[in-house]
């Protein structure tokens, strides 16, 4: 990665981005693993996968409540608050970007009154993972491995 202008910020980004990459890893969020895999061979591609499958195109704020769901697991409150045994798939919960937490579950007030923003929500990952070769376009409605 051409931003590391010698070796040593070399491993130090390497060792910040995967740092960081296993506390967001729980989230399945699509940019942190595309993110991560500029720097190691290891992150989950899977989950990148899923994420940007999963994503809804519709990026407008709608009141979602998942809260009463009887088929999710909570847990109990933790420093990250993540409040669920197995984050939701992106298209069953609130629309949020990508330093927001992903075990929110419910939204209240949306109403359709706002989007998030111009698509970077998805785009960013997508168009990453493309470049860094890791996926490929849609052939046949789900994207391809590339190795």
């Amino acid at each position: 990665y051409r931003y590391a202008f010698n070796n040593e910020l070399k491993a130090k980004y390497k060792e910040a981005i995967i740092d960081h990459w296993k506390i967001e890893r729980p989230e399945k969020e699509g940019a942190w693993n595309i993110f991560t895999a500029m720097v190691s061979d290891e992150f989950d591609l899977k989950e990148a996968i899923w994420y940007l499958q999963e994503h809804p195109m519709d990026m407008i704020n709608w009141d979602i409540m998942n809260s009463q769901r009887k088929d999710i697991g909570f847990i109990a409150p933790n420093f990250r608050n993540q409040t669920l045994k197995e984050v939701l798939p992106p298209d069953e919960r609130p629309i949020q970007r990508h330093n927001g937490n992903m075990f929110n579950i419910d939204r209240k007030g949306g109403n359709g009154n706002g989007e998030e923003s111009a698509g970077d929500i998805w785009l960013l990952p997508y168009w990453m993972g493309r470049y860094l070769g890791v996926i490929s376009g849609s052939v046949t409605g789900n994207e391809k491995v590339k190795k």
